[in-house]
Formats: structure tokens, C-alpha cells, sequence
């Protein structure tokens, strides 16, 4: 699991390939129809839909924003923190795509001298 080897999940909590794997039955988007990543993403809505845990939540949220199937923030999250933390996470989503697609991206193989 990416995430819990990067520290950014608590044990016991199913980091990202985890979640792909639950909901897609795969890690590898990439290897699925679109029906497959359609059917995968009506499950983690139902998952988000009833989910109380506010991290489990907005990890469920994320993964829908990654696929352009995120209900907006002000809708998807009552609490000011995690409303807050999701509108935070789309913007920094965005302006990294806005940067990658005008070329001026930073690359993990830059030098940073």
C-alpha cells in the first residue's frame, strides 16, 4: 500500500491501492472497461454515502474526485474542517494540473539545488 508506506495512513486504515483493490478489484485502473470503473465508482458512493468516519470519508472522496465523480464539497461534507479539507485537496488537484499542462511542473527527477 503506497500510502501506509508513505506514513500517510494510521494502521489499520486501508491505504489507496487497498481501496482500489476493495471497490475495483484491481490496483490498476488502467486495465479496466469503462462499465468496470463505472460499476467500481458506484460502490465507493454507496461506501461514501454511508460511511461515518470522516478520514474513511474523505478518502472515499478523494478517490471520486480522482475520477471525476466527487459530489462537491459544500454537499458532500457537513463539518467546516472536512468541507475546508476537501475544497483545499480540488484546488491543489487543479492548479497541479494547470502546471503539468503549461509545462511548468516540477519533476520528481528535477535537481533542486
Amino acid at each position: 500500500m503506497l500510502a501506509f508506506r508513505a506514513g500517510l495512513t494510521h494502521p489499520g486504515t486501508m491505504g489507496l491501492d487497498a481501496l482500489l483493490q476493495h471497490y475495483f478489484g484491481t490496483d490498476d485502473l488502467d486495465r479496466l472497461t469503462e462499465s468496470e470503473v463505472e460499476s467500481g465508482c458506484q460502490k465507493v458512493e454507496i461506501a461514501f454515502a454511508t460511511e461515518r468516519d470522516p478520514g474513511r470519508r474523505f478518502a472515499l472522496w478523494v478517490v471520486l474526485h480522482t475520477l471525476g465523480a466527487a459530489p462537491d464539497p459544500a454537499r458532500a461534507f457537513k463539518g467546516a474542517q472536512e468541507r475546508a479539507a476537501a475544497i483545499a485537496y480540488a484546488r491543489a488537484v487543479d492548479e497541479a494540473e494547470r502546471l503539468e499542462a503549461s509545462g511548468t511542473a516540477a519533476h520528481p527527477d528535477d535537481e533542486t539545488d
